[in-house]
């Protein structure tokens, strides 16, 4: 992984989403203190992906410090003693935010007492949320023109940053410190085939059925509904297709609603796996699909399951939205779907994935 120039001696990372906290961003953070701290001892676990070490200890140039869900309610200003506490054991020289609202503004505010630098990491919906106030957007604002460098996951979110937040600060200084890191997906683990055999007979899909796949959350954002909506026009010309959902959210009843509604049989929907078992999924599946919507200023900053999917060699079926264009250049098959909220469109790109 290449990294922008970080500023000289020692970080913290204070995060709420690390290890072993599921998600991207999690997955994001790991990767990116991992490569940091390549040229400093570490514990044999760090590289093991599917035994994430709670915290990485040692002299390592990059050290976590995990904050709690509730730094997410009105307790956040709490985090500022762990934090200096932390920063003084370690002797740290620059503060890491993993997120702009609350850490960047503890950090913010600290900078100006303690003359620390310090970074910010974007990841699109973090800076876009902002956006619908007035004081949470100039906040974010000072947050990100104190940064001595921020961090970027797409070069989509880049240009958000600076279209939304640099016309407003002297200089127009935003740009030139914004450091596009592209994120990775988790290591390829090769499932032996008895085992996908086992998963297909769990599921009661039969030898010779097509398997599609979805892992995500299941929020509006992501886009099943649309899924769903087209598999009755895939069933025209493909009969024996089973669609396989992996993830819980708060769509979930609504959309085992309109299977229901469909009279739609041969969806599964297996609900929160394990990386290891999402593994075989992959290794089950014929092809990948995810749709997700804009929606004002919620949208994808890239899509790192697109990245996932295609290790295990899927064609994945995609279309532009938010960062995902970023993901799905980098994927070797895909197939985008130019109107999502079309079920024929939607299904005929949903047949050519398996031609």
């Amino acid at each position: 992984m290449d990294f922008p120039q970080f500023p000289q001696g020692t970080l913290l990372l204070i995060t709420n989403d690390y290890p072993p906290r599921k998600g991207g961003v999690s997955w994001y953070y790991y990767n990116l203190v991992r490569g940091l701290n390549a040229d400093f001892t570490q514990s044999d676990a760090v590289h093991n992906s599917l035994q994430l070490p709670l915290i990485l200890r040692g002299r390592e140039r990059c050290e976590v410090l995990k904050a709690g869900r509730w730094t997410m309610t009105p307790l956040w200003p709490l985090i500022i003693f762990p934090l200096l506490l932390k920063t003084h054991q370690l002797k740290t020289n620059t503060w890491w935010a993993g997120q702009v609202l609350p850490v960047g503004t503890v950090v913010w505010l600290l900078s100006f007492v303690w003359k620390k630098p310090y970074i910010v990491s974007t990841h699109g919906m973090d800076v876009l949320m902002p956006l619908k106030s007035k004081r949470r957007r100039w906040l974010v604002g000072k947050i990100l023109q104190r940064a001595a460098l921020i961090t970027a996951n797409s070069e989509w979110t880049r240009e958000e940053i600076v279209r939304n937040y640099e016309s407003g600060m002297r200089n127009h200084c935003l740009r030139q410190k914004i450091a596009v890191i592209f994120p990775e997906p988790k290591p390829k683990r090769e499932v032996p085939r008895e085992e996908a055999k086992a998963l297909r007979l769990q599921l009661k899909i039969p030898e010779g059925a097509t398997v599609l796949l979805t892992a995500c959350r299941l929020v509006k954002r992501k886009g099943v509904d649309r899924v769903l909506a087209a598999l009755p026009e895939v069933w025209k010309a493909m009969p024996d297709l089973h669609y396989i959902i992996v993830g819980n959210g708060e769509e979930r009843q609504k959309l085992e609603t309109m299977v229901g509604a469909r009279s739609i049989a041969p969806v599964h929907f297996v609900g929160e796996v394990s990386d290891e078992e999402l593994a075989a999924y992959y290794s089950l599946a014929d092809a990948f699909i995810l749709l997700p919507r804009e929606e004002g200023c919620d949208a994808e900053g890239f899509g790192i399951v697109y990245r996932e999917a295609d290790q295990y060699g899927l064609p994945i079926v995609g279309c532009v939205s938010g960062g995902t264009g970023e993901a799905l250049q980098q994927c070797r098959k895909t197939l985008l779907v130019e109107n999502p909220d079309d079920p024929k469109s939607v299904a005929e790109k949903i047949c050519q994935a398996f031609q």
